[in-house]
Protein backbone atom coordinates (compact mmCIF):
# COMPACT_ATOMS: atom_id res chain seq x y z
CA UNK A 1 0.00 0.00 0.00
CA UNK A 2 1.29 3.40 -0.90
CA UNK A 3 2.19 5.70 2.03
CA UNK A 4 -0.41 8.26 0.93
CA UNK A 5 -3.16 5.64 0.80
CA UNK A 6 -2.19 4.34 4.26
CA UNK A 7 -2.34 7.86 5.69
CA UNK A 8 -5.78 8.38 4.16
CA UNK A 9 -7.03 5.14 5.79
CA UNK A 10 -5.72 6.18 9.19
CA UNK A 11 -7.47 9.55 8.89
CA UNK A 12 -10.74 7.81 8.02
CA UNK A 13 -10.42 5.54 11.05
CA UNK A 14 -9.86 8.56 13.29
CA UNK A 15 -12.97 10.29 11.95
CA UNK A 16 -15.04 7.11 12.41
CA UNK A 17 -13.80 6.78 16.00
CA UNK A 18 -14.71 10.41 16.70
CA UNK A 19 -18.20 9.83 15.23
CA UNK A 20 -18.65 6.74 17.40
CA UNK A 21 -17.55 8.69 20.48
CA UNK A 22 -19.99 11.53 19.74
CA UNK A 23 -22.80 9.06 19.14
CA UNK A 24 -22.10 7.30 22.45
CA UNK A 25 -22.05 10.62 24.32
CA UNK A 26 -25.34 11.65 22.70
CA UNK A 27 -27.00 8.35 23.63
CA UNK A 28 -25.74 8.62 27.21
CA UNK A 29 -26.94 12.21 27.47
CA UNK A 30 -30.42 11.23 26.30
CA UNK A 31 -30.59 8.57 29.01
CA UNK A 32 -29.83 11.15 31.72
CA UNK A 33 -32.54 13.66 30.80
CA UNK A 34 -35.27 14.52 33.31
CA UNK A 35 -35.77 14.66 37.06
CA UNK A 36 -33.57 12.90 39.62
CA UNK A 37 -33.97 12.52 43.39
CA UNK A 38 -30.96 13.04 45.63
CA UNK A 39 -30.03 9.91 47.60
CA UNK A 40 -26.86 11.19 49.27
CA UNK A 41 -24.12 13.82 49.09
CA UNK A 42 -20.72 13.13 50.62
CA UNK A 43 -17.09 14.19 50.39
CA UNK A 44 -14.60 16.77 51.68
CA UNK A 45 -14.54 14.80 54.94
CA UNK A 46 -18.28 15.21 55.48
CA UNK A 47 -21.66 13.80 54.48
CA UNK A 48 -24.55 16.18 53.93
CA UNK A 49 -27.57 15.68 56.25
CA UNK A 50 -30.77 14.57 54.57
CA UNK A 51 -32.51 17.79 55.64
CA UNK A 52 -30.24 19.75 53.27
CA UNK A 53 -31.23 17.86 50.14
CA UNK A 54 -34.68 16.35 50.80
CA UNK A 55 -36.40 19.02 48.66
CA UNK A 56 -33.52 19.69 46.28
CA UNK A 57 -33.72 17.26 43.38
CA UNK A 58 -31.61 17.55 40.24
CA UNK A 59 -32.93 18.37 36.76
CA UNK A 60 -30.95 17.50 33.65
CA UNK A 61 -32.11 19.33 30.54
CA UNK A 62 -30.00 19.18 27.43
CA UNK A 63 -26.39 19.58 28.52
CA UNK A 64 -27.26 21.50 31.69
CA UNK A 65 -28.06 20.36 35.21
CA UNK A 66 -29.72 22.47 37.89
CA UNK A 67 -30.60 22.03 41.55
CA UNK A 68 -31.00 23.95 44.81
CA UNK A 69 -27.85 22.12 45.83
CA UNK A 70 -25.89 24.42 43.54
CA UNK A 71 -26.90 27.59 45.40
CA UNK A 72 -26.18 28.98 48.84
CA UNK A 73 -23.22 30.36 50.72
CA UNK A 74 -20.00 28.52 51.41
CA UNK A 75 -19.02 31.05 54.06
CA UNK A 76 -17.85 29.57 57.33
CA UNK A 77 -17.96 31.18 60.73
CA UNK A 78 -16.12 34.37 61.58
CA UNK A 79 -14.03 35.61 64.47
CA UNK A 80 -13.59 39.04 65.99
CA UNK A 81 -10.82 41.27 64.75
CA UNK A 82 -9.15 43.51 67.29
CA UNK A 83 -10.05 44.15 70.91
CA UNK A 84 -13.68 43.85 72.00
CA UNK A 85 -15.32 47.17 72.81
CA UNK A 86 -18.79 45.83 73.62
CA UNK A 87 -20.06 42.94 75.78
CA UNK A 88 -20.48 39.53 74.18
CA UNK A 89 -23.88 38.98 72.62
CA UNK A 90 -26.41 37.34 74.94
CA UNK A 91 -28.73 35.43 75.20
CA UNK A 92 -27.67 32.73 72.75
CA UNK A 93 -30.98 31.87 71.10
CA UNK A 94 -32.25 35.44 71.15
CA UNK A 95 -29.10 36.62 69.37
CA UNK A 96 -29.27 33.89 66.72
CA UNK A 97 -32.92 34.75 66.02
CA UNK A 98 -32.48 38.52 66.11
CA UNK A 99 -34.02 40.64 63.37
CA UNK A 100 -32.06 40.74 60.16
CA UNK A 101 -32.53 42.11 56.71
CA UNK A 102 -34.54 39.75 54.52
CA UNK A 103 -32.77 38.63 51.37
CA UNK A 104 -34.11 36.90 48.28
CA UNK A 105 -33.54 33.19 47.99
CA UNK A 106 -30.70 32.53 45.55
CA UNK A 107 -31.83 31.06 42.25
CA UNK A 108 -30.35 27.77 41.10
CA UNK A 109 -27.57 28.30 38.57
CA UNK A 110 -27.74 25.82 35.67
CA UNK A 111 -24.37 24.16 35.20
CA UNK A 112 -23.14 23.12 31.77
CA UNK A 113 -21.56 19.69 31.50
CA UNK A 114 -19.90 17.38 28.98
CA UNK A 115 -19.79 13.58 28.97
CA UNK A 116 -17.17 11.16 27.77
CA UNK A 117 -18.70 7.68 28.12
CA UNK A 118 -15.76 6.14 26.24
CA UNK A 119 -13.33 7.01 29.04
CA UNK A 120 -12.50 4.54 31.84
CA UNK A 121 -14.10 5.37 34.20
CA UNK A 122 -16.69 7.43 32.34
CA UNK A 123 -15.79 11.13 32.54
CA UNK A 124 -17.82 14.27 33.14
CA UNK A 125 -16.76 17.92 33.15
CA UNK A 126 -19.00 20.48 34.89
CA UNK A 127 -18.58 24.23 34.41
CA UNK A 128 -19.78 26.96 36.76
CA UNK A 129 -19.34 30.68 37.20
CA UNK A 130 -17.28 31.93 40.14
CA UNK A 131 -17.58 35.69 39.72
CA UNK A 132 -16.03 36.66 36.39
CA UNK A 133 -14.20 33.34 36.18
CA UNK A 134 -15.51 30.07 34.74
CA UNK A 135 -14.23 27.02 36.57
CA UNK A 136 -14.35 23.41 35.44
CA UNK A 137 -14.90 20.54 37.84
CA UNK A 138 -13.34 17.33 36.55
CA UNK A 139 -15.25 14.20 37.46
CA UNK A 140 -16.28 10.65 36.73
CA UNK A 141 -19.70 9.04 36.74
CA UNK A 142 -21.45 5.68 36.65
CA UNK A 143 -24.97 4.64 35.70
CA UNK A 144 -26.40 1.64 37.53
CA UNK A 145 -29.96 1.00 36.43
CA UNK A 146 -32.11 3.76 37.94
CA UNK A 147 -29.17 5.29 39.83
CA UNK A 148 -26.59 7.85 38.75
CA UNK A 149 -23.38 8.47 40.69
CA UNK A 150 -21.16 11.48 40.04
CA UNK A 151 -17.81 12.18 41.67
CA UNK A 152 -16.54 15.73 41.12
CA UNK A 153 -13.16 17.05 42.19
CA UNK A 154 -12.82 20.49 43.76
CA UNK A 155 -11.69 23.29 41.40
CA UNK A 156 -8.19 22.78 39.99
CA UNK A 157 -7.89 19.26 41.45
CA UNK A 158 -7.13 16.24 39.27
CA UNK A 159 -9.91 14.08 37.89
CA UNK A 160 -10.86 11.27 40.33
CA UNK A 161 -9.94 7.74 39.32
CA UNK A 162 -13.08 6.21 40.80
CA UNK A 163 -16.53 7.14 42.09
CA UNK A 164 -15.59 7.41 45.76
CA UNK A 165 -15.71 10.29 48.25
CA UNK A 166 -12.48 11.94 49.36
CA UNK A 167 -11.00 15.08 50.88
CA UNK A 168 -10.78 16.77 47.47
CA UNK A 169 -13.98 15.52 45.86
CA UNK A 170 -17.74 15.24 46.31
CA UNK A 171 -19.94 12.26 45.44
CA UNK A 172 -23.55 12.86 44.43
CA UNK A 173 -25.85 9.82 44.28
CA UNK A 174 -29.13 10.27 42.39
CA UNK A 175 -32.12 8.01 41.73
CA UNK A 176 -35.11 8.19 39.42
CA UNK A 177 -37.47 7.39 42.30
CA UNK A 178 -37.32 8.46 45.95
CA UNK A 179 -36.25 5.61 48.20
CA UNK A 180 -36.90 5.05 51.89
CA UNK A 181 -33.66 4.93 53.85
CA UNK A 182 -34.52 2.34 56.51
CA UNK A 183 -31.14 2.62 58.25
CA UNK A 184 -31.48 6.40 58.59
CA UNK A 185 -35.07 6.18 59.81
CA UNK A 186 -33.99 3.70 62.49
CA UNK A 187 -30.99 5.85 63.52
CA UNK A 188 -33.18 8.97 63.81
CA UNK A 189 -35.68 7.12 66.01
CA UNK A 190 -32.89 5.91 68.29
CA UNK A 191 -31.32 9.38 68.47
CA UNK A 192 -34.66 10.94 69.48
CA UNK A 193 -35.04 8.35 72.22
CA UNK A 194 -31.51 9.05 73.48
CA UNK A 195 -32.16 12.81 73.54
CA UNK A 196 -35.52 12.60 75.30
CA UNK A 197 -35.54 14.45 78.62
CA UNK A 198 -33.99 17.58 80.09
CA UNK A 199 -30.41 18.70 79.54
CA UNK A 200 -28.71 21.47 81.50
CA UNK A 201 -25.98 23.69 80.09
CA UNK A 202 -22.76 23.01 81.99
CA UNK A 203 -20.50 25.31 79.97
CA UNK A 204 -20.13 26.90 76.57
CA UNK A 205 -18.96 29.73 74.37
CA UNK A 206 -20.74 32.29 72.23
CA UNK A 207 -19.46 35.32 70.37
CA UNK A 208 -15.94 34.11 71.35
CA UNK A 209 -16.57 34.53 75.09
CA UNK A 210 -17.17 31.80 77.66
CA UNK A 211 -20.67 31.59 79.09
CA UNK A 212 -20.69 32.97 82.63
CA UNK A 213 -22.36 31.33 85.62
CA UNK A 214 -25.18 33.84 85.18
CA UNK A 215 -25.51 32.91 81.48
CA UNK A 216 -25.75 29.20 82.33
CA UNK A 217 -28.18 29.66 85.25
CA UNK A 218 -31.46 27.84 84.48
CA UNK A 219 -30.26 27.37 80.88
CA UNK A 220 -31.73 24.03 79.78
CA UNK A 221 -33.16 22.16 76.81
CA UNK A 222 -35.99 19.65 77.15
CA UNK A 223 -36.47 17.24 74.24
CA UNK A 224 -39.81 15.53 73.68
CA UNK A 225 -42.04 14.16 70.93
CA UNK A 226 -43.04 17.66 69.79
CA UNK A 227 -39.48 19.01 69.62
CA UNK A 228 -37.43 20.89 72.19
CA UNK A 229 -38.27 23.50 74.81
CA UNK A 230 -35.36 25.97 74.99
CA UNK A 231 -35.21 27.80 78.34
CA UNK A 232 -32.69 30.61 78.72
CA UNK A 233 -32.53 33.96 80.52
CA UNK A 234 -36.01 33.54 81.98
CA UNK A 235 -37.68 32.90 78.59
CA UNK A 236 -38.82 29.76 76.80
CA UNK A 237 -39.03 29.03 73.08
CA UNK A 238 -40.60 25.96 71.42
CA UNK A 239 -38.63 24.52 68.50
CA UNK A 240 -39.28 21.56 66.25
CA UNK A 241 -36.33 19.22 65.72
CA UNK A 242 -35.01 17.34 62.68
CA UNK A 243 -32.02 15.04 63.19
CA UNK A 244 -29.55 13.20 61.01
CA UNK A 245 -27.28 11.13 63.27
CA UNK A 246 -25.72 9.43 60.21
CA UNK A 247 -24.41 12.67 58.73
CA UNK A 248 -20.78 13.65 59.34
CA UNK A 249 -20.91 15.41 61.74
CA UNK A 250 -24.35 14.52 63.12
CA UNK A 251 -26.75 17.31 62.15
CA UNK A 252 -29.74 19.01 63.75
CA UNK A 253 -32.29 21.50 62.43
CA UNK A 254 -34.15 23.65 64.96
CA UNK A 255 -37.23 25.48 63.66
CA UNK A 256 -39.22 28.05 65.64
CA UNK A 257 -42.65 26.47 66.18
CA UNK A 258 -44.83 29.51 66.95
CA UNK A 259 -44.92 33.27 67.33
CA UNK A 260 -43.58 36.06 65.11
CA UNK A 261 -40.41 34.07 64.30
CA UNK A 262 -42.31 30.92 63.31
CA UNK A 263 -40.52 28.99 60.59
CA UNK A 264 -37.06 30.47 61.25
CA UNK A 265 -34.51 27.70 60.81
CA UNK A 266 -31.22 27.15 62.66
CA UNK A 267 -28.87 24.56 61.15
CA UNK A 268 -26.49 23.02 63.68
CA UNK A 269 -24.35 19.99 64.43
CA UNK A 270 -24.10 17.90 67.57
CA UNK A 271 -22.31 15.09 69.33
CA UNK A 272 -24.12 12.75 71.73
CA UNK A 273 -22.17 10.47 74.05
CA UNK A 274 -24.25 8.88 76.79
CA UNK A 275 -25.30 11.64 79.19
CA UNK A 276 -23.15 14.30 77.48
CA UNK A 277 -24.43 16.42 74.58
CA UNK A 278 -22.38 18.98 72.66
CA UNK A 279 -24.31 21.34 70.40
CA UNK A 280 -22.86 23.86 67.96
CA UNK A 281 -25.06 26.47 66.29
CA UNK A 282 -24.18 29.30 63.88
CA UNK A 283 -23.97 32.84 65.25
CA UNK A 284 -26.73 34.00 62.92
CA UNK A 285 -29.47 32.59 60.71
CA UNK A 286 -27.49 34.05 57.79
CA UNK A 287 -24.63 31.62 58.43
CA UNK A 288 -24.52 28.05 57.05
CA UNK A 289 -24.38 24.88 59.09
CA UNK A 290 -21.06 24.64 61.00
CA UNK A 291 -18.60 22.19 59.40
CA UNK A 292 -17.71 20.42 62.66
CA UNK A 293 -18.56 20.33 66.36
CA UNK A 294 -15.73 22.28 67.96
CA UNK A 295 -12.88 23.16 65.57
CA UNK A 296 -12.33 26.82 64.58
CA UNK A 297 -15.32 27.88 66.63
CA UNK A 298 -15.14 31.59 65.81
CA UNK A 299 -18.24 33.39 67.06
CA UNK A 300 -20.55 30.36 66.81
CA UNK A 301 -22.38 28.96 69.84
CA UNK A 302 -20.94 25.88 71.51
CA UNK A 303 -23.06 24.41 74.30
CA UNK A 304 -21.90 21.54 76.51
CA UNK A 305 -24.90 19.94 78.21
CA UNK A 306 -25.43 17.20 80.75
CA UNK A 307 -28.51 15.08 81.16
CA UNK A 308 -30.51 16.20 84.19
CA UNK A 309 -31.25 13.59 86.81
CA UNK A 310 -34.93 12.59 87.02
Amino acid sequence: MKPLTLLACLCCLQFLAADDKDAAAKKELEALQGEWHVVSVSGLGRSLPWMDYRDAGVTIKGSELSSKLFTGSQVSTFGRVGKRTTPAARPVLGTILRDREKTDEPKPQPLAFRLDPAATPKAIDVEFKAGPETLTLLGVYAIDGEHLKMCLAVPRAARPKDVAAGDDRVVLVLARKPAEDAARVKAIKEAREQLAGTWTVESGRFDQDELSAADAKDFRLTFGDAGVKWEEAGKAEALTVDLDPLATPAAVNLTVAAGPRKGELIRGVYELKGDALTLRLPFSLDYPRPPDVAKELGIDALLVLKRAKP
